[in-house]
């Protein structure tokens, strides 16, 4: 009755979270009566139901470790960390000294889980951590310690609680050469499921990763197999992409031979390793396959691409040169076996990651034609670069042979694969990300996408943790079959200065549009405006300014970039703008500062109508955000001099063919979402390069071949944007179907069972960060010695001090924020025991003692005012 009241009030919810008395002590008559109705399934529990003990420590001494009462009804048991309807639950059970040994008791899979590996989420590339201490940053992951199989203490854990690791090695052959496998797995009897990863031509990010990420794996139950291609650089270099399916193939069907493989497989990676990825579930689900191939159930594509043609071609409008040069060079020279040696290796190494211009690149790309680019940055010819430029379409037959598309998500050999692809929104594949999301969603019906902030180095060095978190949960859910699905098809995090991190979820991608913002190009000093310039078709302003805009594009200096660089780790995601907006090639348009806050959540686009003194030419267009514009007094900030700090948020670039008069463009520069707070403007960049991350055109005589001919660069050329034509950007603003990541907490005060019945259900849920209570807080606080406080003594106790700190400690171990803190009741009259003066305040100067001492803490997911107090005086002490 209380559940469907509260349904009618609020709307239909999934899930109900209790704490305090939800459930008088055991021994009330009353209460066991009315438990044993649903015991028995006389009566059914509406929705699904978890609670905690706090008033009473009868369930906790009953069953310590949890356990389901009846369909739909459990109880959490002591403390630990769930992963419950897509959230990440914390829980504390149990009031004050009666929690006893309880709380303390930790069991070896949780001590397995406690010595952990978060920190093996933040892999990167060997030569990015190299490089990266080099330039100064810091980029470290967790070593383990291999266990010795067959302990003779026979238990099956090291005396840390770490299962014993059971490592194999063999080689196998395939159809493009051979493949060095490792396997780490624990000491059990039972089949269990394998988490593959294939490093491809990375063969030194193997030895990583079999440290990194191993171990975690291990102990959370699975086996870890790992590969890669070794051999002559023929065998592996000129081979990229080709091989992949071919080998994993040989892996799977290697795998599917051996005893403790219960036939599911669960594949991931960052980049190139979650293309390898893509191909290893292709050559699982082959309609040839033998039946006792295993099949990929789960995989998590992070940053990645499940082909590479339309990225490195710029879907037609031009070539990635400095991606794919950057890339072969990693497979050629950066991460060999054999030159991963002496002083000069190192001193590439840091050329590649620490400087903004990768020695060689510019020189290299200087000539033409530019197929001799590989030669002069790593000494020989690759069949993939210079094969690429003979046959730039993906249907013909270089790409067709598995160089391209690893996976067509069209054929299942049984139950279709569980996808979730993870992108970032400055990252160089996101858009093929996107695309790979929408067909996983055409094809299974229940793919997920998240996409977080930052460029392709940026999500890992920034998010690895996260990363590294969600694909656990994906595996748990779709490999171990233990987990809970989240609502949401779309999760994605809102660009912001802000702190703390903000999310935003929708149910389909591209994310329901919301109402359109026009802005109109013109001259002068705002070039963003609401209404067409006057002269154009369309205008009603009194503006009479008819000044055409324009640029030159000279190919022998063409026009950089900053920022969204691929595979530049100097250049990487979004970056300041300034210098870019300085130079005279660059047409730098900005919107008067914003008077009130918009989001802008889905694709930007621009319509120019243009002329150029060339007959092809590029156009790239880029959206800005600048920051706090509103405080800058220097008049000249909107040409890009001095001024606020201009921030990239997308962009793309197009190979215009002028062949009237006025030429129309239309043009996405892909999808963002972004908060633009008052005082912020709106600016938008055009001019025609960004070389090197997209090689310049040329401007070549007619009829000579843009990337094959040998003629020296052509004049530059001038572009104009037509005054008397409405050019614009057009930005999507938020969908009210475009939902916060929030949380709902409502309290409820029923009868007999007092005050500490509080139940929380959850509409939306927002995600919490304990990061947000780093500062410890000052509290003076007493035991109470009366016997008519029948609330839980928290504060206070030892016991569930350590019971804290242990909680602490594990939720930690995740770097992955909690969703969901759910904690005994503060006891009645306990306010006044905190001294007023040294009362804990929020950032807004409230104090977290409620006035009402049952309430939860407002808009915190977190109820009881009591483990707010103890989370912070743990982090007081370390």
């Amino acid at each position: 009755m209380v559940v469907e009241m509260q349904q009618k009030k609020v709307g239909a919810f999934n899930a109900l979270f209790a704490a305090g008395s939800f459930l008088p002590a055991l021994g009330d008559s009353e209460a066991g009566a009315v438990l044993s109705e649903f015991v028995s399934g006389k009566r059914q529990v509406p929705v699904d139901t978890y609670f905690i003990d706090s008033r009473s420590a009868a369930f906790l001494q009953a069953a310590p470790e949890g356990k389901q009462l009846c369909e739909r009804m459990h109880f959490l048991g002591g403390l630990g960390v769930r992963q419950l309807h897509g959230l990440r639950v914390a829980f504390l059970s149990g009031r004050g000294a009666e929690m006893t040994v309880a709380l303390l008791k930790r069991q070896a899979a949780e001590k397995a889980q406690s010595r952990g590996f978060a920190k093996g989420g933040r892999w990167v590339f060997p030569g990015l951590v190299l490089a990266g201490r080099l330039a100064g940053r810091r980029v470290t992951w967790k070593r383990f310690r291999m266990p010795r199989a067959g302990r003779a203490d026979g238990a099956g854990t090291d005396a840390g609680g770490l299962p014993d690791i059971l490592k194999e090695e063999t080689q196998l052959e395939t159809p493009f050469g051979r493949v060095e496998v490792v396997v780490l797995r624990p000491q059990t009897a039972g089949p269990i499921p394998t988490v593959a990863v294939n490093v491809g031509c990375y063969y030194t990010l193997a030895d990583t990763l079999e440290r990194a990420e191993g171990p975690r794996y291990v102990s959370q139950g699975y086996a870890y197999l790992l590969w890669r291609a070794t051999g002559a650089l023929e065998e592996v270099a000129d081979q990229v992409f080709l091989r992949w399916r071919g080998d994993a193939a040989v892996v799977l069907d290697w795998l599917g031979q051996q005893r403790w493989c219960d036939g599911r497989v669960g594949c991931h990676g960052y980049s190139l390793l979650g293309n390898t990825a893509y191909a290893t579930l292709a050559a699982s689900h082959a309609p040839d396959a033998p039946p006792s191939r295993p099949l990929v159930t789960a995989l998590v594509p992070a940053i990645s691409f499940s082909r590479i043609q339309p990225t490195v071609f710029v879907r037609g409008q031009g070539l990635a040169a400095e991606l794919a040069l950057r890339f072969l060079w990693l497979a050629e020279v950066g991460l060999r076996k054999e030159r991963a040696t002496g002083l000069g290796y190192l001193w590439k190494m840091f050329g590649f990651f620490g400087l903004g211009e990768w020695p060689g690149l510019a020189e290299a790309l200087a000539q033409r034609p530019v197929a001799e680019a590989d030669r002069r940055l790593w000494g020989r010819a690759n069949e993939l670069w210079r094969g690429g430029q003979m046959a730039r379409k993906a249907s013909d037959a270089f790409w067709r042979e598995s160089r391209d598309r690893q996976f067509h998500f069209d054929h299942f050999r049984e139950a279709a694969p569980r996808i979730h692809v993870i992108a970032g929104w400055n990252d160089m594949f996101l858009a093929q990300s996107l695309e790979d999301f929408m067909e996983a969603q055409r094809a299974t019906g229940s793919a997920r996408l998240t996409i977080f902030t930052g460029g392709h180095f940026g999500v890992v060095m920034s998010h690895a943790g996260k990363v590294a978190a969600e694909t656990g949960r994906w595996y748990q859910e779709h490999l171990a079959l233990e987990g809970e699905a989240r609502p949401a098809a779309v999760r994605m995090q809102l660009i912001t200065d802000e702190e703390p991190e903000e999310w935003l979820e929708c149910g389909a991608w591209p994310p329901p549009e919301g109402a359109r913002w026009d802005l109109f190009l013109a001259p002068g000093h705002v070039g963003l405006r609401s209404e067409p310039a006057a002269g154009a078709a369309g205008a009603t302003g009194a503006d009479t300014s008819t000044e055409p805009l324009s640029y030159s594009y000279d190919p022998r200096d063409p026009t950089p970039y900053a920022g969204d660089g691929w595979l530049n780790l100097q250049r990487d995601g979004p970056q300041d703008q300034r210098e870019v907006e300085r130079r005279q090639d660059v047409l730098v348009l900005s919107s008067a500062p914003l008077e009130e806050q918009l989001e802008v959540v889905g694709e930007v686009t621009v319509s120019l109508f243009l002329s150029c003194s060339a007959p092809e030419c590029d156009v790239l267009a880029r959206l800005c955000v600048v920051r706090d514009a509103v405080k800058d007094n220097n008049p000249l900030a909107a040409l890009g001099i001095g001024g606020a700090k201009s921030v990239n948020l997308c962009e793309n670039i197009a190979r215009v063919k002028f062949q009237e008069e006025v030429t129309r463009l239309d043009l996405s520069l892909g999808f963002t979402a972004c908060r633009f707070r008052p005082g912020d403007q709106v600016r938008l960049h055009i001019c025609s390069a960004a070389h090197p991350r997209w090689l310049r055109h040329p401007l070549q005589p007619p009829g000579e071949d843009w990337l094959l001919g040998d003629s020296e660069v052509g004049a530059p050329a001038k572009i104009t944007i037509l005054s008397e034509r409405p050019s614009r950007l057009r930005l999507s603003l938020r969908s009210s179907e475009v939902v916060d990541l929030e949380a709902a907490f409502h309290s409820m005060k029923h009868g007999k069972h007092g005050p500490g019945g509080t139940l929380v259900w959850l509409h939306r849920v927002r995600r919490y960060d304990a990061a947000t209570y780093a500062k410890p807080a000052r509290a003076s606080v007493s035991r109470s010695d009366s016997a008519e406080d029948d609330g839980p003594d928290f504060v206070g106790t030892n016991y569930t001090t350590n019971a804290v700190k242990k909680l602490i400690k594990l939720a930690k171990e995740d770097p992955s924020p909690i969703d969901l803190l759910l904690t005994a009741e503060w006891p009645r009259g306990m306010e006044e025991r905190v001294e007023e003066a040294e009362r804990p305040t929020d950032p807004d100067g409230r104090g977290l003692v409620s006035r009402d001492p049952w309430d939860p803490v407002d808009g915190q997911g977190c109820v009881g005012d009591s483990f707010e107090l103890q989370f912070r005086k743990c982090l007081k002490v370390g």
